[in-house]
């Protein structure tokens, strides 16, 4: 495992992992040489830096079994993996029960977009007189006037459902 990858791992600068293995490996430095270092030996720098806490495992961490082989880029992803697959687990129930606690209310609307919504059909001119009765009925009730993009007209006054419910009575 070489220095860079024992930084991406442990999530620390390759700076930081050379200061801590020059420590504990004095004789794999000065040669000028790539440092490549046995799975062992990685784990030993990466807890050095835990310890001296330039990062912090989770807790239920595993701790790899100090062996001589060399750990993988294979090795590697299998772990990052492992870590997708567990944080899905905990994650994956809490977003299902989530989407069924969101529930899209449209409390206002255009003129022309209620009327299609109780399923009408009004002229252009129907929905400015509408729309005049609406905004006068919601500056009397105090109740906002919001403006909405529309693809025909640019922007155009949205109401509240109350005061459509009241307006298409009339």
């Amino acid at each position: 495992m070489t220095t860079k990858e024992i930084a991406e791992v442990a999530g620390v600068s390759v700076d930081t992992v050379q200061k801590v293995a020059r420590e504990v490996y004095p004789e794999k430095f000065g040669q000028g040489k790539r440092v490549t270092y046995l799975k062992a030996e990685a784990i030993s720098v990466m807890s050095l830096i835990r310890k001296r806490n330039f990062v912090e495992l989770p807790k239920d961490a595993e701790v790899l079994p100090q062996t001589s082989e060399v750990i993988t880029r294979s090795d590697l992803a299998a772990f990052g993996a492992s870590i997708v697959t567990e944080v899905m687990k905990q994650f994956l129930p809490l977003l299902q029960n989530q989407n069924k606690q969101i529930d899209f209310v449209q409390d206002y609307y255009s003129i022309k977009g209620y009327a299609s919504k109780l399923g009408q059909q009004i002229t252009f001119s129907e929905a400015l007189n509408l729309g005049r009765i609406a905004g006068k009925v919601s500056r009397e009730k105090n109740i906002e006037i919001r403006k909405v993009d529309d693809e025909r007209f640019g922007i155009v006054n949205s109401y509240s459902i109350k005061v459509l419910e009241e307006v298409f009575q009339i």
